[in-house]
């Protein structure tokens, strides 16, 4: 990614991703493998972020698995390719980071580019919740700066 380091926690929900997509049999990630690698993320902004908007990841992850059906792929190795959405999830981030001065894109960021999608079924999963993009960097303001 251009001009910011991958926090090693955005790395690791990346990499969930890649993992949630090969269970799945799916040919390509899209946004709802990184929105169930997100939900397993241990990073301590997120846990914030999603206690800040009174969900619990375990919830995120079933209303998104259960959006998805089994595919067929045979595709464990490293290089399954990022959808179109998913690509739109990481451009998005990069944005939100840039937007709120960030040095680093961590899973926060990437929480954000989920929420500003239109029309995927990731997006839907987090408004079903109320975790609008609005409500996202409202969350995020009020944590004090070192915890951001």
């Amino acid at each position: 990614m251009q001009g910011y380091s991958i926090t090693e926690t955005a790395r690791l929900s990346l990499a969930a991703a890649r993992q949630e997509c090969s269970a799945l049999k799916h040919d390509y990630i899209r946004p709802e493998h990184i929105l169930l690698g997100l939900a397993s993320s241990d990073d301590r902004t997120l846990l914030q972020v999603w206690s800040g908007l009174n969900i619990d990841p375990v919830d995120i992850r079933r209303a998104t698995l259960a959006r998805l059906s089994p595919g067929r792929a045979d595709n464990d190795g490293p290089d399954v390719p990022y959808s179109s959405g998913a690509r739109r999830v990481l451009e998005f981030a990069m944005h939100e980071a840039s937007a709120l001065e960030a040095d680093d894109l961590g899973p926060t960021y990437i929480l954000l580019g989920i929420a500003r999608l239109q029309g995927e079924a990731a997006a839907s999963v987090l408004q079903e919740w109320g975790a609008t993009t609005d409500r996202i960097r409202t969350v995020l303001a009020e944590l004090r700066p070192d915890e951001r």
